[in-house]
């Protein structure tokens, strides 16, 4: 369904929790790392490890790119 309304994600629990936020007139950025991408195509389970391997992967220039973010907001 979110494939044909164009998504190419769907993230577990950040939409929930920013309108939840903004509910209680909360600003907030959310960040989300994509960890099982394609990795379920033809109904194969994702396994932890697989996606503990593409978190590692990424670590580093999410880290990067947060902070970066971050001191952006605060000038």
């Amino acid at each position: 369904m979110y494939a044909a309304l164009g998504a190419d994600i769907v993230g577990m629990s950040t939409a929930c929790e920013i309108i939840a936020l903004k509910h209680i007139n909360v600003k907030a950025l959310s960040f989300s790392c994509i960890t099982d991408y394609c990795l379920n195509v033809g109904n194969v389970d994702t396994t932890h490890e697989e996606v503990m391997k593409n978190a590692e992967k990424v670590s580093k220039d999410f880290v990067r790119l947060v902070k970066t973010v971050v001191r952006k907001q605060h000038k």
